[in-house]
């Protein structure tokens, strides 16, 4: 997450593919990061 976060930082992008082995599974999102860390950061708090 955090190396995505910071690659679109870097390239001023709003979105970027995500895939694996060649294969395109989705897209993620600046939503998606802030969300996926709001979380990550509330649950570690607990």
């Amino acid at each position: 997450i955090l190396e995505a976060d910071s690659f679109m930082g870097r390239k001023h992008f709003r979105r970027i593919p995500v895939a694996e082995n060649g294969k395109l599974l989705g897209m993620i999102s600046i939503g998606d990061i802030n969300r996926g860390l709001f979380f990550q950061r509330g649950f570690l708090a607990q």
